[in-house]
Parts: structure tokens; C-alpha cells; sequence
């Protein structure tokens, strides 16, 4: 019995190193890092293997402490665009993109970040999507717990099936030392194809593969 013992204790060991394993990559993606501004953290995580250029900057507004920071993921023969003050996306006719967002200013924030503040957050979402009208095409809204932090995760499917235009936008949302950031994914073309088909799907799985790591303890100091 005392030579059994010691064999268990290394036997269940194993097996919780074993559950602590990182996943499989999702098909056709790549791992990338992103250092988040004023280190508020460093991100990594799997990005589809199109997305092969990046690039960041500000956002500015015309509201002071609306500016934003903006970390975009994409694949190089689309339009590097980077929208600032009034000016949108009107003029893309074909987007493929992944981006991470967070206010530039974040000493104001001190998000909550329970399970309780995400479904309050939910809950606006819908809220929104509801005096917009497009509840209908609201096809995923969930709460999942990643990595021992909470995400609000929800889709829109905006497509036009009957002219094949296709139109599909995913949004994650949590918290970072009090700060809210977005994982935001959106995809805009003419033609219905693989990647239209597949990209809702894709998102959701590389969303779970999100890590943050040398999150601040203390709070923003700007």
C-alpha cells in the first residue's frame, strides 16, 4: 500500500496537467501577440491564416475621452483602412477583419466583471439590437468563461440572401484591469463563398483560444 500511494498522487498529477493542455489550433490559423497600449496587457491567441498583416492607431473622436485604440488583423490585398473622426467604412466594398478595441483613456473605467455585469451587458446589447430593429439577426448572444474570465459573445448575421451580398459581424466583450475591450470580427463581400459560409464558426473558435497575460493589477493611471 505504501508503494500505491505515492503512485496515485503522481497518476492524478498527471491527469490535472493533462486537462491544463492548451487545445488543438482551430483549422488554418496561426498564433499571434498582440501588446495592448499603456500595458494593460499582452494578448495572444489564433487568428485565421488569411489575416497576414496587421497594423494599429488611434481612433479618434470628436469626444475627447471616446478615442480609441484599435489592433487590426487582415489579409494584405484588401484595403488597409483606419477609420478616424466621422470618417467610416461607407467605401469598402469587401472586408475581412479581426480587431481588438479599447478606450485610449482608461483611468474612468472600472468595468465589473462578474458574471452579473456581463449579463447586464447582454442584456444592453439586446436592448439595442431591439430599437435597431435587427433582432432578427441576432443569431448568437451567450456568456462564456475563458481562461477563468468572462466573455460576452455575441452575432449578427445581416447577410442578403436573395442578391448573395454577405454581411456578418461577431463581437466578443470582457474585462482587463477595469477596462472594457472588444474582440470584433467582421466580414463584407458580394459573393457567398467558404469564407462567408465558415466565418461565424471561425470566430467562435478563436475567440477561445484568447489568453491574457501580465495583466496590471493596479488601475490605468490615465
Amino acid at each position: 500500500m505504501k508503494y500505491l500511494l505515492p503512485f496515485v498522487a503522481m497518476f492524478l498529477l498527471a491527469a490535472c496537467r493533462e486537462t491544463k493542455r492548451e487545445a488543438p489550433l482551430p483549422p488554418h490559423s496561426r498564433m499571434v501577440q498582440q501588446q495592448l497600449a499603456d500595458s494593460l496587457g499582452i494578448i495572444t491567441m489564433a487568428v485565421p491564416e488569411r489575416y497576414d498583416t496587421s497594423f494599429s492607431w488611434i481612433h479618434y473622436s470628436d469626444c475627447s475621452s471616446c478615442h480609441e485604440c484599435k489592433y487590426r488583423f487582415q489579409p494584405k490585398v484588401l484595403q488597409m483602412e483606419q477609420e478616424s473622426g466621422f470618417f467610416g467604412r461607407e467605401h469598402s466594398d469587401t472586408i475581412d477583419e479581426f480587431t481588438i478595441v479599447h478606450p485610449s483613456k482608461m483611468r474612468q473605467f472600472n468595468e465589473d466583471t462578474s458574471g452579473n455585469g456581463h449579463l447586464l451587458y447582454l442584456r444592453d446589447v439586446m436592448a439595442v439590437a431591439k430599437k435597431s430593429g435587427v433582432m432578427n439577426r441576432l443569431v448568437v448572444d451567450t456568456i462564456q468563461e475563458i481562461d477563468d474570465r468572462y466573455y460576452t459573445i455575441t452575432a449578427f448575421d445581416y447577410s442578403n440572401y436573395s442578391d448573395s451580398l454577405q454581411h456578418k459581424e461577431i463581437e466578443a466583450f470582457t474585462v482587463i484591469s477595469g477596462v472594457p475591450v472588444w474582440f470584433k470580427y467582421k466580414v463584407l463581400s458580394a459573393k457567398k463563398d467558404i469564407v462567408t459560409d465558415n466565418f461565424i464558426p471561425e470566430a467562435l473558435s478563436m475567440i477561445k483560444t484568447i489568453r491574457i497575460h501580465g495583466e496590471r493589477k493596479n488601475k490605468p493611471s490615465r
